[in-house]
């Protein structure tokens, strides 16, 4: 009991750390009328105070903390196809494969590396940035206190990203996931035989992947039972397949292509 309080503890320290900037205040309603188009990638994201849509013609829409830049949609930014939050800052890929950053910088989070083009997916840590370039190789920058952004040598075939609040994952083409990072809940120690991998997502200090055959796993910091999966759990499944790295489905989790997934048919739409 008492290291699980500890835990807390040193979680809310290191989030006062990261947004002692960043106050929240000023949270607003989202904007009325917002309409949706089936493009690839994200239409909706969260950041930790602030939240993103993105409308028909391919131009976003943020709110939410509106005393600090990272909820402020920077002036002409358009064709957008995915859009993603951090703690502080904010990340968006344009259909020409440029990468926008914007918001606070204290880690060089916003600093989109020279000569990034081409990206096909984006993710947003806490306060470091990631990529997946055209050649399904993965670049990242920002804070790299634990080795966050120190993508493993030779990583290839990358179709996806995900970044927590000191570790990142990473899906690849053969359905399976690399972690690198902290691992000091085993929030990078990726369970053993897990394979036919469609969609991953991470906040913080666990992990989740959703599998080929609707099951969810999950591993890491387990305080608040956000590993324990619930017995039964299944069905999770995706509604329409858009090529080889691009999911169409609705209402599951952060992963950075579109790779949104549902629980049930219950909670899903079809198109």
């Amino acid at each position: 009991m008492r290291t699980m309080k500890w835990r807390k503890t040193l979680r809310a320290a290191l989030l006062f750390v990261v947004l002692l900037p960043s106050v929240p205040g000023g949270q607003t309603n989202a904007s009325a009328g917002l309409a949706f188009s089936p493009v690839k990638g994200k239409h909706v994201a969260a950041g930790l105070f602030h939240s993103f849509a993105i409308k028909s013609d391919r131009t976003a829409v943020a709110w939410g903390n509106s005393w600090t830049s990272y909820s402020r949609v920077p002036e002409g930014l358009n064709d957008v196809v995915a859009i993603e939050g951090g703690a502080s800052h904010s990340l968006a890929l344009k259909a020409d494969g440029t990468v926008v950053a914007w918001g606070e910088n204290f880690h060089g989070q916003v600093n989109v590396p020279p000569g990034l083009n081409k990206a096909t997916a984006i993710a947003a840590g806490v306060s470091h940035s990631l990529s997946v370039k055209e050649d399904r190789t993965v670049v990242a920058w920002g804070d790299n206190g634990n080795g966050q952004a120190n993508v493993p040598p030779g990583l290839n075939d990358v179709i996806a990203v995900a970044g927590g609040l000191s570790h990142s994952l990473s899906l690849k083409g053969d359905g399976s996931v690399v972690a690198w990072g902290n691992n000091d809940f085993g929030q990078t120690d990726v369970p053993s035989g897990l394979n036919r991998v469609t969609a991953i997502a991470t906040k913080f200090y666990h992990s989740l992947a959703l599998k080929a055959d609707g099951t969810v796993i999950a591993w890491g910091l387990n305080d608040s039972r956000q590993t324990d999966v619930p017995p039964g759990l299944n069905g999770a499944w995706r509604l329409r397949r858009e090529g080889p790295i691009r999911w169409r489905s609705n209402r599951m989790g952060p992963s950075s292509l579109g790779e949104e997934t549902c629980l049930g048919k219950a909670a899903c739409r079809r198109d």
